[in-house]
């Protein structure tokens, strides 16, 4: 009798043990069916996108693909940039930032600023020169043109320069600044606006002086007493 008692209660806990783990089975399976289906349903829901995304056809486009921002935000932003970069500095940043417009520049460019970034960064180290752009944006002028099959952008803004010697001011100059961006496909990831920068000039609006600039435009011959193209004033 002993032994009938005792296998009767280890059947009866084999049974109970056997039920719990039958009942963890059909959770488990239920859940994974759940986010079976749910996984269906995001699928099914990414196709669709996928299908109805929105294309834009323009005639005689070049193939690739296009940044759905507008275009005069694009050239806003890289303009803001470009004068940004060049005339908001301090002694400690303005290499940085230097090195980091290269990416922006267009081939022929990259040659011609070179003596333009050597005078910049002569002129804020040795004098412990900071500088602070403040634009008018209202002043922001664009034209669009084509140049031998190129899309180009002709930008021009005025604004207020704060030089600053030694963290005191020393003068407001209103500069004004001209651009030349080229628009192409380039690489998002390093470019994220679509332009080069092609051409670039900055001069004083307030007193005749020849202006600092890069410049690769090739300009007839001039007299002795002006300065040569794409030299740094």
């Amino acid at each position: 009798m002993d032994f009938v008692a005792r296998a009767g209660s280890f059947i009866d806990r084999a049974h109970r043990v056997a039920g719990f783990l039958l009942i963890c089975c059909c959770v488990l399976a239920l859940m994974s069916l759940c986010q079976w289906q749910r996984n269906i349903e995001l699928n099914q829901t990414l196709e669709n996108f996928a299908q109805r995304l929105p294309v834009i056809v323009v005639p005689g486009a070049v193939a690739g693909k296009y940044d759905p921002r507008e275009d005069a935000q694009l050239v806003a932003a890289f303009a803001d940039f470009v004068t940004q970069t060049f005339n908001t500095f301090t002694p400690e940043t303005l290499p940085a930032q230097l090195l980091s417009m290269k990416p922006f520049l267009a081939p022929a460019l990259l040659v011609d600023s070179e003596p333009y970034f050597e005078k910049k960064l002569q002129d804020a180290t040795s004098v412990k020169r900071s500088a602070l752009f403040v634009p008018n944006r209202s002043t922001l002028k664009v034209r669009s043109y084509n140049e031998n099959g190129v899309e180009l952008r002709d930008v021009e803004i005025t604004g207020m320069l704060k030089n600053m010697a030694a963290g005191t001011l020393a003068e407001d100059v209103p500069l004004k600044i001209k651009m030349t961006f080229q628009k192409g496909i380039i690489n998002p990831n390093i470019n994220p606006y679509g332009f080069q920068l092609v051409r670039y000039l900055e001069a004083p609006v307030v007193r005749e002086s020849a202006p600092e600039q890069i410049d690769t435009t090739e300009q007839p011959a001039q007299p002795a007493a002006q300065p040569e193209p794409g030299t740094v004033q």
